[in-house]
């Protein structure tokens, strides 16, 4: 199956969805995971496509920040930027790698997954679902209490 179909079939942001057998749900969702972790990322953009806006939040590694598809208005991501020079000194590069693979393989509509990647000379850029409401961490804190 050509590695577009495969994309294409990616289960929706949310809602329900219809399984008539989970077996053969199961048995689908590892194979499509397997070759979209292993697989060549086919939505890598230019940075130049997005309006960044404003910073979301800010971690040991990367920023957060909200951007806009200019040719799709409305349609806004949060973009995880991570520095290269970081990684590298820090010997995280691996590890960033890995979380790019299994961002771009997940496919549940509960998880977060990757629509768009892009680097330049000093970053790498991981397009996520933009999602109001903040960190789930920060709600689960709370709800614990």
């Amino acid at each position: 199956m050509p590695l577009e179909e495969t994309y294409s079939r990616r289960l929706p942001l949310y809602g329900a969805l219809k399984i008539e057998s989970h077996e053969v749900y199961l048995t689908e969702s590892k194979k499509m995971f397997e070759e979209m972790y292993n697989s060549v990322f086919p939505y890598v953009l230019d940075i130049s496509n997005f309006k960044f806006h404003y910073l979301l939040g800010e971690g040991a590694f990367a920023r957060v920040i909200l951007a806009e598809y200019k040719e799709f208005e409305g349609s806004f991501y949060a973009v995880k930027a991570v520095s290269k020079r970081s990684l590298v000194k820090t010997n995280q590069v691996k590890a960033a790698l890995n979380e790019k693979r299994l961002l771009q393989s997940l496919n549940h509509p509960f998880i977060i997954r990757l629509e768009y990647f892009s680097k330049d000379p000093s970053f790498i850029y991981f397009f996520l679902p933009f999602i109001c409401g903040g960190e789930m961490f920060t709600h689960l804190k709370i709800w614990q209490k």
